[in-house]
């Protein structure tokens, strides 16, 4: 047996992932203690006081997890708590925001939604919203963006640097020699927070009011999706500020390890190069597409070019954003759009999908077995993108990942056609797996309890990778045969 298979067969052990979870909450106290004082500032006594209650868990289960420090945590301990990480805040978050009258499942989805920065919604319109509510949708995309993952991962040490290999097989967010991981986690973070104030300033000098400008700002840069209005971008008038709000979504599905690496005045690696210009590279084949399959629907050309840049370039970011009714596109755009979600953005940025280093890989395997048929059988070949080997690990990893962000959307589709529903749930489905928010119209406020039930899964699974939340309810992760303490 290999070392990660040893590492992997160990049993979790209760006293270390409670003390690392305690930490993972101890750091996200802000996610309730900021809502809850612009709840205070606005006489929303009832959520004001559950963000307190939420507060005050935290705090308590971080402080009794503190009180004793054990062993370094091992990579099956840091990935469970990494999937506890995306699914117990939400699960408090949701609790508070039922304080609104809105119902418990319905507010559970929506902090999942935010939380996992996907965008899909099942409220009301935003505009008839509470501005405290609308705040606290942001600041959850906001939070549960980059800023999230690296400061959980930043507390684990080593784990951490091995969890972060697990989620992001190309460019780990760990992988970096230029600083440990809990430093480069306080760097991300600080880059995440200049580069949002830059989308706010610019997106206000462009003609939003301030309050406008600085919701879209929060969710730009997570690429979230979740906008002030049902009308989501097509409330910006003009096209400056759509442009502004798109570019920063770029940047938000950018590494963030280019961002570190230019502050530190260094030229990025050719794998950091290949997979930034891989992004650039499939976000142009989705806007030609788009485009091609808009105009042969019969879109004006005004149209396609007010909307299919906008739209593509949504969907490759997992933005979520858009300037029209999605479910008006051609059941061809639509498809096209799926495999642009299903790619995602970069690794180590706040976009979903499988990441484009994933894909590159798979499409490296397929152009090798191509080639491989028209070489002498004693030929040595050798697989690599980006001037990166990729090793048989790494190799069976990426199909695996990419394997089940495509079953999770197709299992998670047939609880819709059981429903009756048709192809256009599929790509609801999709936007889910993938962290999208893109709706066609099928999730909505009248969406079906145990559809929400589903969907919120699928948005967990698409965010956490799959890997950590399968590895935190495999059994064996909790009842391995070696040792429980050590």
């Amino acid at each position: 047996m290999d070392k990660s298979a040893t590492i992997l067969s160990y049993a979790v052990r209760p006293r270390v992932a409670l003390h690392v979870g305690a930490l993972a909450l101890l750091a996200l106290t802000p996610l309730p203690l900021v809502p809850g004082l612009v709840a205070l500032v606005n006489g929303d006594w009832p959520f004001a006081v559950r963000c307190g209650v939420v507060l005050a868990a935290f705090l308590a289960v971080g402080v009794f997890g503190r009180m004793k420090r054990p062993a370094p945590p091992r990579l099956n301990e840091a990935l469970s708590v990494m999937a506890g990480a995306f699914t117990v805040p939400p699960l408090a978050m949701g609790w508070a925001m039922a304080a609104y009258d809105i119902p418990l499942n319905a507010a559970l989805f929506e902090a999942v939604s935010g939380i996992t920065t996907t965008g899909l919604s099942v409220l009301p319109r935003p505009e008839d919203l509470d501005s405290t509510l609308l705040f606290t949708r942001a600041w959850m995309q906001w939070v549960g963006g980059l800023g999230f993952a690296v400061l959980v991962l930043g507390l684990m040490g080593g784990a951490g640097a091995s969890a972060a290999r697990r989620l992001n097989e190309a460019a780990p967010m760990g992988d970096d020699p230029m600083a440990p991981l809990r430093t480069r986690a306080r760097r991300t973070l600080l880059v995440y927070l200049m580069l949002t104030a830059a989308c706010f300033l610019v997106l206000w000098a462009t003609g939003p009011d301030a309050w406008t400008s600085l919701l879209f700002s929060m969710t730009a840069l997570a690429t979230g999706g979740f906008a002030p209005h049902s009308a989501s971008a097509a409330i910006l008038e003009g096209w400056a500020p759509k442009l502004v709000l798109i570019s920063f979504s770029m940047l938000g599905a950018i590494s963030f390890s280019l961002y570190l690496q230019l502050l530190r005045r260094k030229a990025p690696g050719q794998t950091l190069r290949t997979d930034v210009l891989a992004l650039f590279g499939f976000a142009a084949v989705t806007v030609l597409g788009l485009s091609a399959f808009m105009a042969l629907a019969g879109f004006s050309p005004g149209e396609v070019l007010a909307h299919a840049p906008f739209i593509a370039l949504s969907a490759q970011t997992n933005a979520g954003f858009t300037t029209m009714d999605v479910g008006a596109l051609p059941p061809a755009g639509l498809a096209f759009l799926m495999i642009a979600m299903w790619i995602g953005g970069n690794s180590g940025s706040t976009a979903g999908g499988i990441k484009t280093f994933r894909a590159l890989t798979v499409i490296a395997i397929v152009r090798l077995t191509l080639q491989r048929t028209s070489l002498p059988p004693d030929a040595v070949t050798r697989l690599s993108a980006g001037g990166r080997t990729i090793t048989a690990d790494r190799v069976e990893s990426v199909i695996t990942i990419a394997l089940l962000a495509v079953a999770t959307i197709f299992i998670a589709w047939i609880p819709f056609l059981v429903a009756g529903y048709g192809g256009e749930a599929l790509f609801d489905v999709a936007s889910a797996v993938t962290t999208t928010g893109l709706s066609t119209g099928v999730v909505g406020p009248s969406l079906e309890p145990g559809l929400k039930a589903v969907l919120t899964v699928a948005m967990i699974l698409g965010r956490v990778e799959f890997i950590a939340l399968l590895i935190m309810i495999w059994p064996p992760t909790w009842f391995g045969g070696a040792p429980k303490e050590g």
